[in-house]
Parts: structure tokens; sequence; C-alpha cells
């Protein structure tokens, strides 16, 4: 793992009582398999052992958010476990000791929801005294990214950061750095600061508002916190989003002599165009004699004088000679402008003999920025010295660490005026100034005043020296400076600041470099795929998704790595691997089996491997065992490259395009040398995502790569038409889920009539339950009639006539209940699942006109956006076959994938034809089909192709089809089906394979889930274990561990005790058992899940 990180010890000690740090975290960590040291989260740290930590080691922590603070006293965690590595988290902390109550003292916010403390009692949470003093703020080492322990720094971030904020002597809430985007539904509960969640306090009630949580503007941000009262002393914004300067901080804008341009948060010098077009106004211009930025590219090599462009009084620049001074780019030594002056032993930049250089008793100015290499030599930064009674001033630091600053009057007469102890390898800010007006002399550092000294004589005239940088004029003991120095400029004649002032504090790159530091663009607004760490199988902690979850390496064998994001089954996209060593190869499958037992391609397996060697004849891509593509040539140009070649010849290094052509059905790929080779992509994939990976169950060399979906700059130039894969690329049909679907939660008051809101629409189904005590499922709709109850876990039929104490109504932002225990008894506490149809029936009858007397007419209440229809209908007696069904419409613009029905009316409430089935089905490629039934005496499901009922029979995509004699259409029989089609980002309906493991499958559904079903599917019908369909919400419990959260549709029991754990992901779900309801090796699982938000505005879950 990479031991990047950045540090800054502050110059001044700011508020230690008072202060918020706010940052954006994506995670490239999976915890299940960290140790539990190395992986965790150091967001902020500060020398002993105290930070802000998502700690992803160790046990029960796994994701836990913790503020540590006096080497544990105080320690505070949070709920929840913030282990999405698929999406960002916006995490901010606010430290108020000056709050009466301890719980306010510390509060920890996520994605703008504040969080309620870990009741975990492997933690012994120690809060914050009153009017307590943080270790933070103070002139002590703080790092980002990395635990500065008093010995050693370890435990580096291994995560993606960006926009990281500190507001010193502030309390500041979320809503400071972040805003809520109106339309994406994301769920708060409310009972915040409980402490005791016993049985007696165990109600989550949940407040869902209207947006997904984005990142503010940072002018906005800025702007805001200003006029509250400022950063502060040591407040500082890092965008991180250059590799140039990854820790420059923009809290304020920087007052440089050049202008910095450009479109993102961090800018860059611009330096192509008309020297004098591009320099700063400056208000006091008039007075500015010397002005060396020291950039890249620059006048006089990088080391003019820009003071005259800035005067604009058409004088000429003072000229320099440079004696061995250089520009360096290093990310480690630059300043703003991306590059800064480099001073070696005996280096410096001679400015001549100038009388803008004497001040005698006129006021002046000299700053500059500069970064010490050393801490134990005299150093010159800036003088007219030689060590005689003519010298004028010299700006240096001394052996012991002190910047300082000597002025010489009077022939042989000086003061003197000392900093802080300096920190090595740190940019800081030196100014010096005489207010002349005032008879002060000022020394600052970083904007604080360090010393003031009252004179009011006449600097001596020192006429035959030169001002030098980097060493001064003494004929032997000259004090060379090692170090950078950037943007340094004299004023004669003014006072710039006369008095404190606020500069940037940026951190400075540890082990970082160049060609190491990751520039990536993925951040909050546009979400890259990349590697996901749950896939990652057969990998040491070191080798896993490093470089921003962009790179791994393997032994090459029993390997699995698999993104995060699928290829959608539409569009072009285009991608590069970069191949470091090792032999080139990639997978494709419809659903990531993390599991290091399975290479896609092999026969009786339709997921795809493609396979590039150098030198064997065996270049192919393959599926199910047969090659697909006929173009691949048989010697490859490159592969096989580094430690591990074995008979090639190719260099590390080499870049592999990509491109998958989801629309005209064919995958390219174009090597180092340009060769092309393609395949047309296999049917099974028409309508179905591909999930690309690399999984490897024999021996194969080790391999090294890394994989850019955009999130780099790409080496070649994107093909027209093609696209980057993020979240901002793909279809959204529906921006809102809960504007169709949502989950509400309440506690009952036994009140005849009670309106029950909190939706934003009116209801057409709702599936209700008492969860606290036993208690029937409750099953209205609109089509029957609102409040005839139907019962998941019976063969009743419906129950008539107790309308007004069930529901009485469904309304436009929920539904009415009555007085019964099944939907509002005093004390207990209900859940509703709520789907949005037409808001009233409607007639079909597309089943007669295309079967004629083989269809029957529908009422239907019909949401062709969301995907969803209620069906009812009387059967005619008609007996249906595969070859001659019987059709009922259904309204939906396609086939529905998950269906469920019940006889209501009429039927043998004793036989198993009176149970809820339901079906899902994917007819391409493979034929799956899946039916299974609840009841109070049984539960199972199981795959056949003998189905009574055929959601999607190829000529009728309209209907429904009933393909078991009368099973679905006897004489005067009624029944209702709900039906869902499937919408991407709103709704999916699928299967995973469970792998046994306690670390689980990671299911891909597009969406962040608000509800889920699952179902194990047995090898045959009528099997005598209970295999029970568990539901599973984010509203009974919204966070990641969910604990009580089972709930089974053929039970009547209240909510189910943990029995393993599903975490809900920005983008899916993870299993988090090793136990049969979810997870047993081997065995297929249904699922159906609903949408909370899309992905592509999702934030971590």
């Amino acid at each position: 793992m990479a031991s990047e990180h950045l540090r800054r010890t502050p110059t001044a000690e700011g508020s230690r009582a008072i202060w918020t740090w706010s940052g954006w975290m994506k995670g490239n960590v999976d915890e299940q398999y960290a140790d539990s040291s190395d992986y965790w989260h150091w967001l902020w740290s500060v020398y002993g052992n105290n930070g802000i930590v998502v700690n992803m080691g160790g046990s029960n922590w796994d994701g836990k958010l913790l503020f540590y603070d006096n080497g544990g006293s105080p320690s505070v965690s949070w709920d929840p476990f913030l282990r999405d590595n698929s999406s960002w988290y916006h995490i901010v902390i606010v430290h108020n000791s000056a709050h009466h109550d301890d719980l306010y003292r510390v509060k920890a916010y996520v994605n703008g929801i504040e969080l309620n403390r870990s009741v975990d009692t492997f933690h012994s949470m120690t809060e914050v005294a009153e009017r307590a003093d943080s270790t933070f703020n103070q002139r002590l080492e703080h790092a980002i990214g990395a635990w500065r322990y008093t010995s050693s720094i370890s435990r580096y971030l291994n995560c993606n950061l960006c926009d990281v904020y500190l507001v010193d002597g502030q309390a500041c809430g979320p809503e400071t750095f972040g805003y809520r985007n109106q339309k994406y539904g994301t769920v708060k509960h409310s009972n915040l600061h409980t402490e005791d969640i016993s049985s007696s306090n165990a109600h989550y009630s949940q407040l869902r508002y209207s947006g997904e949580w984005l990142p503010r503007n940072p002018h906005q941000v800025r702007n805001d916190i200003k006029l509250k009262g400022g950063f502060g002393t040591n407040g500082f914004y890092l965008p991180f989003n250059s590799g140039k300067n990854p820790g420059a901080d923009f809290h304020v804008t920087p007052d440089t002599i050049l202008q910095i341009k450009s479109d993102s948060p961090q800018p860059k010098a611009e330096l192509k165009g008309d020297p004098k077009a591009l320099v700063n106004h400056d208000p006091l211009a008039e007075f500015l004699v010397l002005a060396v930025p020291g950039v890249k590219d620059g006048l006089g090599g990088g080391f003019g004088d820009y003071s005259h462009l800035i005067r604009d009084q058409g004088t000429s620049q003072h000229q320099v000679q440079n004696n061995g001074v250089g520009i360096h780019e290093s990310c480690a030594t630059s300043n703003f402008y991306g590059s800064s002056m480099e001073f070696g032993a005996n280096d410096y930049l001679d400015f001549g003999n100038s009388e803008d250089f004497f001040f005698g008793d006129k006021s002046f100015t000299i700053e500059f920025w500069r970064k010490r290499n050393r801490l134990d030599a005299t150093e010159t930064y800036v003088s007219v010295y030689n060590g005689t009674n003519d010298n004028q001033f010299w700006f240096g630091a001394t052996a012991s660490g002190l910047d300082t600053i000597w002025l010489y009057y009077n022939g042989g007469s000086n003061y003197q005026i000392d900093g802080v102890s300096a920190t090595a390898d740190q940019w800081d800010h030196l100014c010096a100034e005489r207010d002349a007006d005032a008879g002060t002399f000022t020394f600052y550092v970083n904007g604080n005043a360090q010393g003031v000294l009252y004179f009011t004589g006449s600097l001596n005239a020192a006429s035959s020296l030169s001002l030098r940088i980097g060493r001064d004029n003494h004929a032997s003991a000259n004090y060379s400076f090692r170090g950078y120095i950037s943007d340094l400029r004299i004023y004669k004649g003014v006072a710039k600041y006369k008095g404190g002032f606020d500069v940037p504090k940026p951190y400075n790159p540890k082990n970082f470099s160049s060609e190491t530091f990751r520039e990536f663009k993925d951040t909050p607004r546009k979400n890259y795929a990349k590697f996901l760490p749950e896939s990652c199988r057969g990998l040491n902690n070191t080798n896993r998704t490093i470089e921003g979850g962009t790179r791994f390496q393997a032994s090459g064998n029993n390997t699995a790595v698999w993104v995060d994001q699928p290829f959608p089954n539409y569009g072009k996209w285009y991608m590069e691997i970069t191949l470091n060593d090792g032999d080139f190869a990639f997978h494709f499958h419809d659903e990531r089996r993390i599991n290091v037992n399975h290479q896609p391609g092999n026969s009786g397996d339709y997921g795809i491997g493609c396979y590039m060697y150098y030198n064997n004849g065996n270049n192919r891509a393959q599926t199910n065992g047969s090659t697909i593509g006929s173009n691949f040539p048989s010697s490859w140009i490159g592969g096989k490259v580094g430690s591990y070649s074995q008979t090639g010849s190719g260099a590390a290094g080499e870049v592999y395009r990509v491109l998958v052509d989801r629309d005209s059905k064919i995958i390219r790929v174009i090597n180092p040398g340009g060769v092309e080779a393609s395949f047309v992509i296999p049917a099974y994939y028409d309508t179905r995502h591909m999930h690309m990976g690399y999984s490897v169950t024999t021996t194969w060399p080790a391999v090294d790569m890394v994989w850019n979906f955009g999130q780099r700059t790409f080496t070649y130039d994107i093909p027209e038409g093609y696209k980057e894969l993020h979240s901002q690329n793909l279809k959204v049909p529906i921006k809102n889920p809960s504007d169709h679907f949502d989950v509400l939660t309440y506690q009952g008051n036994g009140e005849a009539g009670r309106q029950i809101s909190g939706l934003s629409f009116k209801p057409d189904l709702i599936w209700m339950k008492e969860r606290t005590s036993t208690s029937g499922w409750y099953v209205s709709d609109s089509t029957r009639g609102v409040g005839k109850r139907l019962f998941l876990n019976s063969r009743d039929h419906e129950e008539a006539g107790y309308e007004t104490v069930n529901n009485p109504s469904f309304n436009q932002t929920g539904f009415s209940v009555g007085t019964d225990g099944s939907t509002n008894q005093d004390g207990q506490e209900y859940v509703a699942y709520c789907w949005k149809g037409g808001n009233g029936s409607v007639k079909n009858d597309d089943a007669i006109k295309i079967a004629g007397t083989q269809g029957i007419e529908t009422d239907v209440s019909v949401n062709p956006e969301a995907g969803f229809s209620i069906i009812r209908w009387t059967g005619s007696g008609q007996s249906g076959s595969v070859s001659s069904p019987v059709l009922m419409g259904h309204g939906l613009n396609d086939a529905p994938k998950f269906a469920m029905y019940k006889v209501y009316s009429g039927g043998n409430t004793s036989s198993t034809q009176n149970d809820w089935w339901y079906y899902f089905e994917e007819k391409y490629g493979d034929y799956r089909e899946i039916r299974g039934t609840l009841n109070q005496n049984s539960s199972y499901g199981y795959q056949d192709g003998l189905n009574a009922m055929r959601l999607s029979l190829d000529a009728n995509k309209k209907c429904i089809a009933a393909t078991s004699n009368d099973s679905l259409s006897g004489n005067g029989v009624k029944y209702v089906t709900y039906a869902w089609a499937e919408i991407p980002q709103y709704s999916k309906f699928g299967v995973y394979r469970g792998n046994g493991d306690a670390g689980g499958e990671v299911v891909f559904t597009g969406f962040k889930p608000s509800f889920l079903i699952i179902h194990r599917l047995l090898n045959s019908s009528n099997n005598s274990a209970l295999d029970w369909a568990v539901f599973v919400d984010s509203a009974r419990n919204p966070n990641n561990m969910r604990g009580m959260h089972n709930l089974y549709p053929g039970l009547n029991n209240a909510d189910g005790s943990e029995s393993g754990t599903i975490d809900f992901l920005s983008s899916g779900f993870r299993i988090r058992s090793t136990g049969s309801k979810f997870n047993t090796s081997g065995h297929v699982y249904f699922y159906a899940a609903w949408a909370e938000s899309p992905f592509t505005n999702s934030t971590a879950k």
C-alpha cells in the first residue's frame, strides 16, 4: 500500500475548543479482509494518538467513524458503518467544547445527516469535557492520510479524498459545505443523540428528504465562512485535484504575482500570451520594485522580474544574473504555479545594485514563500549584506531553526526579530515590513505577527551592494540557502499589511512524486468506475485495489477482481488498460461472482473471457467454451512484460484500448502497436449489463494492470461517439424513485380515520405489517377496492366489510387507517410498502385483440413510467398451454420481469392454487424462469419451465400468459396480479449465487435500495425445507449494519432478530452472512429491489 500523505505544522496556535473539519471520501478498502493495523482511513491526525478516522480494521469496527483525542480520552464513535466503496461520503466533524451538553460537544454528519452515537458495547465512549481544549490546532504536526503517532507515521489512507476544509474557531453545520439537490430522495432517522435503543425505545421514525447531497461550489463555501467570521488562524481548503500541487490551500484567493486561471477549483498559472496581460492587478503597484514569481516558462528563464509590467510605468525590469538556481516541478516542491525556484549549495540570483533596494528611512515590505530542506544551518533568503558595516538588511534563517531578519543602521548598529521555530519541507509565507509613519518594524509568519520593533532611524545606504536571493555578498561565510522560494516581492515606500493578514496554509506532500500522484477527475459529481474492493479475492493486503482503486497486482493464480460499475446494455464506452507486468486478459459477466474458483467463458458459462498472449497462437475471446471473434492475430504485439516475461519483449506501461459498443454489439481491443481484434457480444447480453473483471483460477504469470475509465487523462483520444464510464453518463429514467415507490414507518395510536402521510404520490398498492408483535400481513390495492384485505401469509380470499376499521382510503400523500390491530393498534410499530399505479383502473382488451377467445379482458391500474401494473380479471374456464396460452393484458410498455398473483375470490382456500405465487422471468440467452410460493405452511422457490404463468412469450409482450390448463382462468374465479417491468436505476429483479463467505456477494442493482426481497431457490418443487423469503428495507433501520431487519412475508412474525446482515450500497447491496437465508455456497437466490435513489445521484450509504 502506498505511503503518500500530507503534513503541516501550524506556526501559530488556533482555536482548540471550537473547529469544524469537512471532507469527501471514496474508499478503496474492503474491511472484511483488511488487517487490523493498516486499513484505517486516517482523515486528519495530530502528533500523538489523535485523529478523525474511519476504522476499517480490527474486531467489530468494520468502518466505524471515530473521533479520537488525547490518546483516547475523549473518544466518540458513531453509526453507521462507512464501508460503501462505490460512491462518496461527505463527512463533517464539529468540535465545540463550549456547549453545555456533552452530546453536542463533538458531532458528526455524513451526507448532510447528523449521526447517532454508536451503541456498540465493545467501544467505551468518553465524551469531550466542557471547555476542554483538543489536541488539534496546536503547534504540533498534523497529517492528512496517515496516523501521526509519536514515534512514527503509519496506517496510510487508501481512498480518494477531495474538497477538505478546516474552519478554525467556528462550529459549522454540513449545509455550509453541501446542499441537497432536489428530487432524488434520501432517508434520515430522527432519534438523534439517543444512546439507549433497548426494546422500549427502538422506534426509528424517519424523515424523507427530496434530494441527494452534493458539494457546494468552493467559492460559495468560502464566502459563507467569511461572512460568519472567517477560516481562523489555521483554516484551510484543499481541493486535492492537482497532481503538481496536491496540498495547495485555496481557502483564500492567493495574492500572487501572476494570474492563476483555471476552470477547476484549484487554479494554475497561465503563462501563454502577452506577459503583461498575465500579471495580477496590484493596488500598491506604484511601490513595487521587484516581483519574482519563479515559475517555469516565465520571464528570464523563470527567474525574471515582473515588477515593471505590474507598475505599467514604462520602466525596465531589474536584470537577473542566475548562478545555478533551477526551476523545480515536483509536486512536493511546487507552490501555486506548479513550480518554484530551487536553491542548492552556492546557488543564488543577483539583481544588481539599485536605488530601488535601498530603503533609508522609508516604509518597505519584503514578502515571499519559502520551503527549507534543513533546519541546522544559517541560510540567506534575500539580502543586501556583505558582513561589513555597510549592510542594509539580511533576511534568512539561523542554525537553531528560526526564521529571522536583521536591519542595519548607524554604521555598525542593528536590530533583529526572530520568528517561531521553522518546519522542514513546509511552505510558509514570510513577510517583513516597516511602517515609517507608525515607527514600527514587524515580522510575520503566515500572516501572524511574530515580533514588533519600534524603529525610527534610517537604514544604511549600502550603495555598493547588490540584492541577492539565495545567498549574501559575504566574502567567505555567505550562508547559502538550500530549499525553495516562490513569489518574492519587494515594495519600497509602503507597509503593505500594517497588521495581521490571512494567507493559504498548504499541506506538504510526503512520498509523492509527479509520476505517482493520482490526479483524478473522480469527484462526488462525477463518480467513475473503479475496482470494487469487496470483489478482490486472492490478493494480499498490499496488492488490493491501489492507485485510487484502478490498479491491482496479483500472482495470477486463484485471483478475482471486478469493476464496481458495469457497462450498461446501451451506449458506446471507452477505456484503457495499462499493462505493467504479465499477460493481458479481462472478463465479462452479467453478474459479479466474487469467487476465486470462477473463470468466465468456460463450458457451461455464459461469461466472456478475452486473452491476449504474446506469440502462442491462442489469442481469443470465448464464451461457453467456444471461441468468438475471428480476427485475433496469432502473434500479438506486446504482452508478457516485466520480470514475469516468458517469451515476450513488450515494455512495461503498454496501453491497450478497449472499445465496448453495446449499440452495435461489438467489442474491439487495440494493442500498443495498433493491431485490432474484435468479437461480437453474444445475444445473451442483449438486455443485460456487462460486468468487467479479471478472474483467474489456473496458474498464470503475475500481473500488474491499471484500468482507466476516464478518471485519468487518456493516452489516446476518445473515439467519436464513445463515452467515459461514470455515473453522469448513465440513463436515469426516474430521477426521484419516491415519486413512485416509498416505505413509511409509523406508530399506531388506535384512532379511527387516522391519516398516515409522507408519500409524494397517491398509492394504489400497499403491503403493511405490524412489526413489534405477531400480526398478519395486510395487502390492499385500488383495483379490488381500498380496504379489502388480503394476507401475504394466508391462502384466504379477500376480506370485505371491514374497510372502515382496516384502511378506509388512499389519499394524495398517503392513506388512512382505522382501529384494527393490523393497521393502527395503539403503541405498535408499522411498516408500509407503497406503490403508485394509475390512480384508478381502466379496461384493457389487448389480450382479446391478440388471442380472441383465448384472451380475457382485464382491469388494470398502470404506471408505465415506473413499470408497475395491477391486473385484475375473472376467469372464463379457458384452458391454456405454451402453444395456446390464455392471455391477460397488463398495460405496460414492456413485458414484466417479476409478478405476484393471488386468487382473491371463488377459489379453493385449501388448495395450493390459493397460495401467493410469484414469477421471475428472463427470456434470452439462457432461459431463466422462477416460481415461488408464500403461505403459512410452506415458502419455497424453484426453477422450471412448466410455470402456470409466463411473463414474456415472444409474440405477446403486452400480455401475461396462463400456460397450465385453467390455473389462471378458472370459471368465475377472480385473480389479481402485481407486475413489474425492470426500469434502469429504479427497479431490478435477478438472481445471485451464494459463496458461503462472510464477505458475501456484492450485487449491482444500479441504485441505492429502499426495499429488497430475497428468496433462496430450491432444486425441486414442494421441498420440505422452508426457505422463507425475506423483506429488508431502509426505513426500519436506515443504517449499515441492519439489525432487527428481517420480515418474512409468509409468516405473521414481528421483526426478525439479526441473522446475518445486509449492507445497502449506493449501487446495490452486499450480503454479509454465511447463513442459508442469504448465502449458502453454490445456491441460487432470487432478489427483487426498488430504489431509494438512482446510482447516478447516490452518495455512499
